[in-house]
């Protein structure tokens, strides 16, 4: 069951299925963004499931809000995405998470509040 909080501007979805787990950030816009910076969060807990192909993450997460702005006739662009660096590198369940925080905002979500202080 995914868990669903903002930090900031950030949306974020947290995944765990099994011994997979994705932490995703978004800082979206609507149109077109051409820059998407990545952003890495620092490892979380002792796990390691070897490191990470950004640029396929990257394409991941446009795959994913690309699907959802198609769904839900939304035109949401990317400008950040972060990441927890020692998350399973399942590029298809990035896709996924990003899918689902565009669902999550088009059908009225409630992100938790999340603080860093």
């Amino acid at each position: 069951m995914p868990q669903f909080t903002r930090s900031g501007d950030h949306y974020r979805v947290t995944y765990i299925s099994g011994p997979s787990h994705v932490l995703l950030g978004l800082l979206l816009d609507e149109g077109n963004e051409t820059k998407i910076d990545m952003v890495g969060l620092g490892a979380v807990g002792t796990c390691n499931h070897g490191s990470h192909n950004l640029e396929n993450m990257k394409q991941g997460v446009i795959e994913g809000v690309s699907k959802a702005n198609t769904k839900f006739s939304t035109n949401f662009s990317i400008k950040e995405i972060e990441y927890v660096e020692n998350d399973t590198p399942n590029y298809t369940l990035y896709a996924h998470c990003a899918y689902l925080i565009i669902k999550g905002i088009y059908e009225g979500e409630q992100f938790k509040v999340f603080s860093e202080t």
